[in-house]
């Protein structure tokens, strides 16, 4: 549409000179006038998808997931739009765009609207049972000595705790959240794989690996190798923080179970009395830090 209110502008520049030639729209200027009319439709959307998101992350409430869940799916029919990835899939396909920034950007753009080409029915179901699960995680309460704690609560309890059925029971609480979904993520899996054969890709997996530009081989190899280069230095490290553990609840090295680590999934670093970061940064703007971290690497 706006390619051709371009050229009737141009036309009516011409006057009554009929005689002028008409420059042919060049593959660029093609996916400007695509690309532009998405970004006016998607900016709104997104900061409201955004907005949404936090709301519902920081409330839990059923009024703030249904806020969610109506962004998300006019994010869904926003990118099902065939006609749009038509004319994505032909410029991609036959090289006419040549500026490097904007075949980047078409990169970008057929990656995001190729998930969304299955059913939109489909993708709508699969968006409300991510938004439930969700929901179940954020609003989950752990009963623990007859009370109910948050998550924060709970982390606190494994951080600070040194008696192992304290810790025990902490763990386990939270870990029921797992029996309050686990119906709905396997539908999840199910849908999803379902989607992924829609678009003839053979699971969702491998979908979502080549939304994200991620070559598969490449992948695993380099875990492969990440393996091979830490598994002997995360050996020490975890025998060291195994007999920590071990120490701090009076047991033995073989007697220590997850629930033992001070964390929930094992992905935090055992508190250290000898070295505490509060006492470096307290006193520190934080925000100043930040700023020169992405200055440094040529970021606003």
């Amino acid at each position: 549409m706006r390619t051709s209110i371009a050229v009737l502008i141009a036309l009516a520049g011409l006057g009554a000179n009929t005689h002028a030639e008409i420059q042919p729209v060049t593959g660029d200027q093609a996916f400007i006038s695509v690309r532009d009319a998405y970004l006016a439709k998607f900016e709104p959307v997104l900061l409201e998808s955004n907005h949404a998101w936090w709301e519902a992350n920081t409330t839990g409430t059923d009024k703030a997931f249904a806020r969610k869940k109506a962004a998300d799916q006019v994010l869904v029919e926003l990118h099902s739009q065939r006609d749009v990835f038509a004319q994505l899939k032909a410029l991609r396909a036959n090289g006419s765009v040549t500026d490097t920034a904007l075949k980047r950007q078409l990169e970008v753009m057929f990656n995001t609207f190729l998930p969304a080409q299955a059913d939109t029915d489909l993708q709508k179901r699969i968006i409300e049972i991510e938004n439930n699960v969700e929901q179940s995680f954020n609003t989950h309460r752990s009963e623990v000595g007859g009370r109910r704690l948050t998550e924060n609560e709970v982390r606190e309890i494994l951080l600070g705790t040194t008696e192992s059925d304290a810790a025990e029971e902490a763990w386990k609480a939270y870990m029921r959240v797992g029996a309050k979904a686990k119906d709905q993520l396997r539908e999840l899996v199910k849908l999803r794989n379902q989607l992924a054969r829609e678009l003839e890709f053979d699971n969702y997996y491998v979908l979502r690996l080549q939304s994200q530009e991620i070559d598969e081989r490449e992948f695993f190899e380099l875990f492969d190798e990440l393996d091979r280069l830490t598994r002997e230095p995360f050996r020490a490290i975890k025998t060291d923080i195994d007999n920590t553990m071990a120490k701090r609840f009076n047991i033995s090295s073989a007697d220590l179970r997850p629930w033992h680590f001070g964390d929930l999934f094992f992905q935090e670093a055992p508190s250290d009395e000898e070295v505490n970061l509060d006492e470096i940064y307290e006193r520190s703007n934080l925000i100043e830090f930040v700023e020169r971290y992405y200055a440094s690497i040529g970021l606003p």
